[in-house]
C-alpha cells in the first residue's frame, strides 16, 4: 500500500463520523479538496476533445476578425456600451477566412502527430488508490461531503446531520415558506409583461414576417432551446470557525434557473456602477494604499469594526428597491449635469431596472429533498445580482450616518465595516447605524486600538502617525495548501509559494511580522510535502515592499485610466477603443496531465500570413502577437465527494404562451439527462457513478 506524505487532522468531521472512516479514507481526505490525482488515459484518445478546442480557438479568432476589435471579448448579457452601429467588415475578410481555416488544419495535423507519438499514462499505486478511494466514498449512502464555510477545508458529516442543518434554517417561517404547487409557467408569463410594459420583448417584422425579440428579451427569456432551466437547489456550508452549536450558511445554487439569466442582466448593469459607491473596497490592495496614504497625529483616535448580521435574507424588499432606485436616480442626476456614465441611466432604464430587480427578488424559489421553498424576504445569497444590491443598500443607509459622524477613515467590503473616528463619536456610529432599519443591524462590534478587516489586522499607536498593517490569519485556518503530489500543471506549485510571499510583503508595513508569518509558510509547506531545495529557490530573492507598492500602484492607475477612456468613447462615439486589452490570443486545452507533455507553441504557432494579414492588424493591434496557454485541470476530490450539490432535479423550459398574444414562438425543450425532474437526495445516491463520471 502506498504511504502518503499528509496530515491526517485537515477535515472536519461530526460527532460520530470518525468511527465509520479508515485511516486510509482519513489521509487521502487529508489531501484536500482541491487535489487532482493522475489519471490512466491513450492520449491519442484525447484528440476529439483537443480538436473541438482547436476549432473553438480559431473560432473565436474569426469571430473578432469579422466583427473587429473588442466585439468577441463582450459578454451577451453586458447592456452595450458601444454604438449600436455594426462595425464594418473589413474588405478582405473572406481572404483571411480561408487563411485561418488552412491554419486550423495546420494545428490539427501537428496535433495528430503529438498525440500518436506519445507514451500511454499508467497509474501508479499512489494514484490508484487515491481514485479508488474517492470512489468509495463518493458512493457511500451514510455520509456526506461539504466544504467548510469560510473555505476552512472539508467536513465529514452524516447525511442526517447535514439535513437537520438545512431544514434548521428552513423552519424559519418569517424568511421561508413551504409551496405545494411551483409553476414556472406563471413567473414566465409576469416576466414577459414586464418586457411588454416597457417595450422591450419584440416587434413584428412585416418585412421578414416574424416576430424578433429584443437582446433583452432574448437574453433573460433564454428561448434559444439549448438550456434546461431548473428549480434553484438550496445547500449550506458549514459554519465551523464559530464556537457553540455547528450551524450553516444558507446558499442557493441558481445557475441555469428561472430568474438567473434576469439576475446576471442586473448584474452586469449595476457592477458598471460601482465605482459610484462610496467608501466601498474590493480587496486588501485598496485597503492598503489607503492606509500608506493616511496621516494624523490625533491621539484620542480609535478603531470600530463590525458586521451586517445576515445581511442579504435580512433586507426587506421595499427597502431594497427603494434603495436601488434613490442609487440610480443620484447618478441620474450626475448625467443630466453632463458627466459620463457607463450605461443608459434614463428614467425608463431605471424603471426597468427596478421592475426587473423586484421580479427577481420576489421569485427566491428553492428546493431541498424534493420540497420547494419561497424566501420571503431579503435576497438569496448564490444570485447573481445579490452582492451589487446589498453593496447599494448599505451605501444608503450609511450616507446619512457618515455625514454626521464623520470618521477619518471609513472602509466597507460587502457586509464587514471598518472605520478610525474620534473615540467620542464611537458610539454614535453603531446607535446612528442600527436606527437606520430595524430589520438590518450591526453585529460583532469591536473597538479598541486595531481591528480585524479582511485578511489584515489594523492598529494605531500614538507612536506612528499612520496605522501599520499586518497579515491576519485565523486559528482556525487548516492552510491546505495544494500538495505537490497532485496533477496539477507545475507552475502552479511556484506560483502558490510566489504569489504568496508577495501577498505577505504587501500585507505586513513591518520587516518583523514578514519574516515571521514567512518562516511559519515555509514550515506549513513542509509539512505539506514539499521539499526544502524546491522552496528555499524560490525564497532566495524575497520581494520589496516598496516596489509591490509601486507596482499596486501604477496598476490603479492604468485601472483608472482605462476606465477614462471608456467613458471617453461613450461621448466620442468611437466604439473601436472602448476596449483594446484584449490583444493577446488565449487557448485553453479541454484536459491537462503532468505526464502528458504536449508542446502547445508550436502546435499553435501563427504562421507569418496570419500575423502580417491586414485585417488581423485591425483586429489585434499589438505588433508581437502571443499565445497564453492555459490549463484546465480534471476534476479534483472536491467534484468527487460534493457531486450531489451539483446533481439535482432539474425543470425543462417552460412555455411561454401567455394570455395576452405575444406572438413569441415556443420554445425547444432539451432532452432531460441524469436523474429524473422528481428525484429525491435517496434516489440520486443510487445514480450509477458512471453516468457522471466517464472513465477513459
Amino acid at each position: 500500500m502506498a504511504t502518503l506524505n499528509i496530515v491526517n487532522n485537515d477535515i472536519f468531521t461530526f460527532p460520530g463520523v470518525s468511527a465509520v472512516l479508515s485511516p486510509v479514507e482519513r489521509a487521502v481526505l487529508g489531501l484536500g479538496l482541491k487535489y487532482v490525482p493522475r489519471y490512466a488515459v491513450k492520449p491519442s484518445s484525447l484528440y476529439p476533445e483537443y480538436a473541438a478546442a482547436l476549432f473553438k480557438f480559431v473560432r473565436n479568432i474569426k469571430w473578432r476578425v469579422y466583427y473587429g476589435p473588442s466585439s468577441s471579448d463582450e459578454q451577451p448579457l453586458y447592456p452595450r456600451v458601444q454604438s449600436n452601429t455594426p462595425l464594418s467588415v473589413p474588405n478582405s475578410e473572406a481572404a483571411i477566412q480561408n487563411i485561418l481555416d488552412m491554419y486550423l488544419s495546420a494545428c490539427e495535423s501537428r496535433l495528430k502527430t503529438c498525440l500518436s507519438a506519445a507514451q500511454n499514462i499508467q497509474l501508479s499505486t499512489r494514484d490508484q488508490l487515491i481514485i479508488d478511494t474517492f470512489e468509495n466514498l463518493s458512493n457511500r449512502s451514510d455520509v456526506i461531503f461539504k466544504p467548510a464555510d469560510k473555505n476552512l477545508g472539508t467536513t465529514v458529516m452524516f447525511v442526517d446531520q447535514y439535513n437537520k442543518l438545512c431544514t434548521d434554517l428552513l423552519s424559519d417561517s418569517s424568511t421561508y415558506q413551504v409551496i405545494k404547487h411551483y409553476d414556472s409557467n406563471t413567473l414566465y408569463t409576469s416576466l414577459l409583461k414586464i418586457l411588454q410594459k416597457h417595450k422591450q420583448h419584440g416587434s413584428w417584422v412585416a418585412r421578414h414576417k416574424r416576430f424578433e425579440m429584443t437582446p433583452l428579451a432574448r437574453s433573460v427569456l433564454q428561448l434559444q432551446g439549448f438550456v434546461t432551466l431548473r428549480v434553484p437547489a438550496f445547500y449550506c456550508l458549514p459554519k465551523m470557525h464559530k464556537s457553540g452549536p455547528i450551524k450553516g450558511r444558507p446558499i442557493v445554487s441558481s445557475i441555469n434557473s428561472v430568474t438567473y439569466h434576469t439576475s446576471q442582466y442586473l448584474h452586469n448593469y449595476l457592477v458598471q456602477l460601482r465605482h459610484y459607491i462610496p467608501n466601498i473596497v474590493t480587496n486588501s490592495a485598496d485597503v492598503i494604499l489607503q492606509m500608506e496614504g493616511l496621516h494624523t497625529d490625533d491621539p484620542d483616535l480609535t478603531v470600530v469594526c463590525a458586521d451586517v448580521a445576515s445581511l442579504y435574507p435580512s433586507i426587506p424588499i421595499n427597502f431594497g428597491l427603494q434603495a436601488v432606485r434613490n442609487f440610480l436616480l443620484g447618478i441620474s442626476i450626475r448625467a443630466r449635469h453632463g458627466e459620463k456614465i457607463p450605461v443608459d441611466i434614463s428614467l425608463q432604464q431605471i424603471d426597468l431596472i427596478i421592475d426587473l430587480l423586484k421580479w427577481v427578488l420576489t421569485n427566491n424559489y428553492m428546493q431541498f429533498m424534493g420540497v420547494v421553498y419561497h424566501q420571503l424576504t431579503g435576497t438569496a445569497m448564490g444570485t447573481p445580482a445579490a452582492v451589487m444590491y446589498a453593496d447599494i443598500v448599505l451605501a444608503y443607509l450609511e450616507h446619512p450616518v457618515l455625514n454626521r459622524v464623520k470618521p477619518l477613515y471609513y472602509g466597507r467590503y460587502l457586509d464587514d465595516i471598518f472605520c478610525l473616528l474620534h473615540q467620542k463619536d464611537k458610539d454614535d456610529i453603531i446607535k446612528l447605524f442600527n436606527q437606520r432599519c430595524a430589520a438590518i443591524q450591526l453585529d460583532g462590534v469591536t473597538q479598541g486600538t486595531s481591528g480585524i478587516f479582511l485578511d489584515m489586522e489594523i492598529s494605531i499607536s500614538a507612536h506612528s502617525t499612520h496605522p501599520t498593517t499586518k497579515l491576519y490569519q485565523k486559528p482556525t485556518n487548516r492552510f491546505m495548501y495544494i500538495t505537490p503530489h497532485s496533477s496539477h500543471n507545475p507552475a502552479v506549485f511556484r506560483n502558490l509559494v510566489v504569489t504568496e510571499l508577495r501577498r505577505y510583503r504587501l500585507h505586513c508595513s513591518e520587516d518583523t511580522d514578514f519574516l515571521r508569518i514567512a518562516r511559519q509558510f515555509y514550515e506549513r509547506l513542509i509539512a505539506r510535502g514539499y521539499t526544502t531545495g524546491y522552496l528555499d529557490l524560490l525564497y532566495e530573492d524575497l520581494p520589496r515592499r516598496e516596489d509591490l507598492l509601486q507596482d499596486l500602484k501604477d496598476r490603479v492607475n492604468r485601472r483608472h485610466e482605462k476606465r477614462r477612456k471608456v467613458l471617453d468613447s461613450l461621448n466620442d462615439g468611437n466604439p473601436s477603443v472602448v476596449d483594446n486589452s484584449a490583444n493577446v490570443l488565449v487557448y485553453v486545452p479541454c484536459i491537462y496531465n503532468r505526464a502528458l507533455r504536449i508542446p502547445w507553441h508550436d502546435i499553435l504557432q501563427l504562421p507569418p500570413n496570419v500575423t502580417n494579414d491586414v485585417d488581423m492588424h485591425y483586429a489585434y493591434p499589438v505588433d508581437n502577437l502571443r499565445i497564453v496557454i492555459g490549463a484546465k485541470n480534471p476534476r479534483n476530490a472536491a467534484y468527487y465527494l460534493s457531486r450531489l450539490r451539483n446533481l439535482l432535479p432539474t425543470t425543462s423550459t417552460p412555455s411561454l404562451y401567455p394570455t395576452t398574444n405575444t406572438n413569441i414562438p415556443k420554445p425547444v425543450t432539451t432532452t432531460q439527462y441524469g436523474p429524473k425532474p422528481n428525484a429525491n437526495a435517496s434516489e440520486l445516491r443510487q445514480t450509477a457513478m458512471s453516468d457522471y463520471f466517464p472513465r477513459r
